[in-house]
């Protein structure tokens, strides 16, 4: 129960606490934030996207046959760090956010792709990460779309990133197309990355290996990215609006590095795509 001091009291921290900040520069006090905010996500991209990388690196660099299936369990904890720091920046938990690899098998030519490996918790998605699974490209907007191709309702032109919040609208509209029948079940929205290597200096040409997948079950999870299916007409917008936003960047870093490491094994396991 407040007394009458009490009140007086806590008026004076009041003011004492608004003089306090008074005398700190503005500045400094926007920096300070600014720096709070992007050592957390930059300690867990350093600590766990980039650390497992380079343990994963190692051990497949060393082997000279191999089955990437050997090499899951690593890949699941590299996963769940590129999710974690991702998550880090939009503020999602693991159950709001999910991370996938997904590659081309070898006997596919191209033509197919299939998960390698899922972030923890599953949350009742398959747990499976044999590379038999694998579904075709032209019956997936979002390949076709990485892919350049024609999913039956847009001719695509090749992107750099799939990223759609509200995926559920998209398949009313008609113009969303998967071939997992129950995908709803799963997520709403999607970020998604192609993990590329490029041939020549002037990046113009590219193979790409598979790709890094986001979704969550929230609609407007990346909150801030452009949506592809507004840029279908407008591919070099929809590039710069993505050059500028923080998520893009960050996934994309994350891509470049497992495309980089990636690309020397899977091409000594025969498993990557024919450009």
């Amino acid at each position: 129960m407040f007394r009458p001091g009490d009140i007086k009291l806590t008026f004076q921290w009041m003011g004492f606490l608004g003089w306090l900040v008074q005398k700190i520069p503005a500045k400094s006090v926007k920096r300070a934030v600014r720096y709070r905010a992007a050592l957390s996500t930059l300690k867990c991209l350093h600590h766990q996207v980039v650390h497992v990388s380079r343990e994963l690196a190692f051990a497949m660099y060393w082997t000279d046959e191999f089955d990437l299936d050997d090499f899951s369990t690593k890949a699941m904890e590299l996963c769940g760090a590129c999710r974690n720091t991702l998550g880090n920046l939009l503020g999602l938990n693991a159950h709001k956010l999910h991370c996938c690899i997904k590659l081309f098998p070898k006997e596919c030519d191209g033509k197919d792709i299939a998960t390698w490996v899922r972030s923890k918790p599953y949350d009742n998605r398959p747990k499976k990460s044999k590379l038999g699974d694998s579904h075709p490209i032209k019956n997936n907007s979002v390949w076709c779309a990485l892919s350049g191709l024609n999913d039956g309702k847009t001719n695509w032109t090749r992107a750099r990133v799939f990223c759609c919040n509200d995926l559920i609208k998209r398949d009313a509209e008609g113009i969303f197309f998967s071939s997992r029948k129950n995908w709803k079940k799963y997520y709403k929205s999607t970020l998604v990355l192609p993990l590329r290597v490029t041939h020549d200096s002037a990046h113009d040409e590219f193979v790409d290996l598979g790709y890094i997948t986001f979704d969550s079950p929230l609609v407007d999870a990346f909150a801030g990215m452009p949506d592809i299916y507004d840029y279908r007409e407008s591919p070099e917008k929809y590039r710069e609006l993505c050059d500028s936003n923080p998520t893009f960047h960050l996934a994309a870093a994350m891509a470049d590095m497992i495309s980089m490491f990636l690309l020397e094994p899977l091409v000594r396991a025969d498993v990557h795509s024919k450009d």
